[in-house]
This record gives structure tokens, sequence and C-alpha cells, in this order.
């Protein structure tokens, strides 16, 4: 890809608009450890760069964990390499997501906003589980996760169609399903008083993606975007800094606290 940008073939992301350029989530910080471990240091550089510039986002946590199976030291102990790298470089890292399963635990917003998190997304897989009441439909799709000392991060939890469709972990398989989705959603204002919708994750189980898969976002950007609907390559955090900034002083967001369990992580205990 950088020869290709390099001899003019590819244009860089840059010679794009803002929001049609081509962003990456990496959904735990044991990746940029793993990069680091096996790069230069100049290319560490540089994807630290990309992380300042937005282009790319990480999750706080080491991995995608099973957070109602981990004691309070475990969850500190998964955010140590990103506190480090806070430290080092001067990133900061705002998304703490846990993914898949149908639990959440009660205390883990206290703990996560604790260390600097502000925002969280939660898609699961509607899969082995006996409490899949939970999933939908909801009756909230984005409100302020509070932890019982009142500290808090905004939720994007959205009632499960499927697991590549809104509510699931791979939101975004389906880029036309996605858009779709989402525009059925900001039509709907009793069930959903926002005009500012997101859908999120792509790879869902998938080992290896097409290497063109981010230009797809992009042209599924660009034809979408016409009238008053404007579609945006998201790295995840844009969309809750501006849904933050337009709703969140409001009372229409609503706050909730409450435990949704752990089963998953008993089941996966016993195994």
């Amino acid at each position: 890809q950088k020869a290709k940008e390099t001899a003019g073939e590819v244009p860089g992301i840059e010679a794009e608009l803002p929001q049609f350029q081509s962003r990456f989530h990496a959904d735990g910080t044991n990746w940029l450890w793993t990069y680091r471990q096996r790069r230069t240091p100049a290319e560490f550089d540089s994807l630290i760069d990309k992380i300042k510039s937005g282009h790319i986002s990480v999750n706080m946590l080491s991995n995608v964990l099973n957070g109602g199976g981990m004691p309070t030291e475990a969850y500190i102990r998964s955010m140590l390499y990103a506190g480090q790298l806070e430290r080092d470089y001067g990133i900061k890292f705002e998304l703490a997501t846990f993914m898949e399963n149908q639990t959440l635990p009660y205390g883990a917003a206290s703990i996560l906003a604790g260390a600097g998190g502000r925002y969280s997304w939660h898609g699961i897989c509607g899969c082995q589980s006996k409490i899949l009441d939970i999933a939908q439909p909801r009756d909230r799709e984005i409100y302020w996760w509070q932890g019982p000392d009142g500290k808090r991060l905004l939720m994007k939890w959205y009632s499960f169609q499927g697991l590549s469709s809104l509510g699931g972990y791979a939101e975004a398989k389906s880029t036309k399903v996605a858009f779709t989705k989402v525009q059925s959603l900001l039509d709907d204002p009793v069930r959903y008083p926002y005009s500012i919708g997101a859908a999120f994750g792509y790879g869902g189980d998938d080992v290896n993606e097409p290497d063109n898969k981010n230009q797809t976002f992009v042209k599924v950007a660009k034809t979408n975007s016409k009238g008053n609907t404007s579609v945006i390559v998201s790295n995840e955090v844009d969309f809750f800094k501006d849904f933050e900034a337009t709703y969140g002083a409001g009372s229409t967001v609503p706050v909730f606290n409450a435990s949704f369990g752990n089963e998953w992580e008993i089941a996966a205990a016993s195994v």
C-alpha cells in the first residue's frame, strides 16, 4: 500500500475529505503491543501518529474480555499498557468495550470511567445464553452507563437485529444493511429521538479480510451523503464525541445503572 501511494497509484487518506478518510478500530491494546514487538520504532511511531490524528482508535482494555468473570485487579492490570502509552506518547484512550456476551457487570462502568474511559458500545451474538430477553427490544438504545459510585460512560447498545446487523458485534458486516438499518433507526423518533446514529464492527469472527475493505466504507459514505444525510467513516470515538456534544447535556439521554449478570462468564469458567 505504501509503495503504491508513493508511486501515485493510490491516493493517501489525506487526499479525501475528513469524513471520507479510512478509519480503523483495534479492539485491544494487545495488538499495539504485538505491532511494537514486530515492527521498527519508526513504524510504531507512525502508528501512534495515526492514533493521534484519529485515523485509528483502540479499546483501552488489552483484549475483548469476559468482564463478569474478572476481579477488580484484573481490570486494572488489563489497562496497564494503555496507561503506559498515554504517559509515554501523550495519547488518550477513551473507549472501553466488552463484546459478544449478553451479560455486562454492574461495577465495570465505575472501574472503566475511573481509569479515564468515556465511551462504550456493546454488540452481542444472541447465542449461548438463557437470558436473551435482554437483547430485544431494549428500552434504551443509547444511554449513560452508570456505576455504583456515579461514574459513567456513554453507552451505545442497540436492540439486537442479528449478529451482522444492529445490536450484533459485526453491525457493519454488510455496509448496505448497516446504512439502511441506521436510517430506519433515525426515522423512528419515538424509539430513537436523535439525529446521530452509528453501526460499528465488520470483522466478526473472520480471521482474514480483503485489503480493500476500508474502501467499501468510503464508497458507501460518499454515495449516501446527500441532502440532509451525512454518512461518515468512523473510528467509533468520533461518533460518541459528536453525540455527546449534541445531546450529552440534555435530558433526552437516560441514565441507567444495572447488572446484566455474569452467566456467560460462569459458563466459560466451567469449561
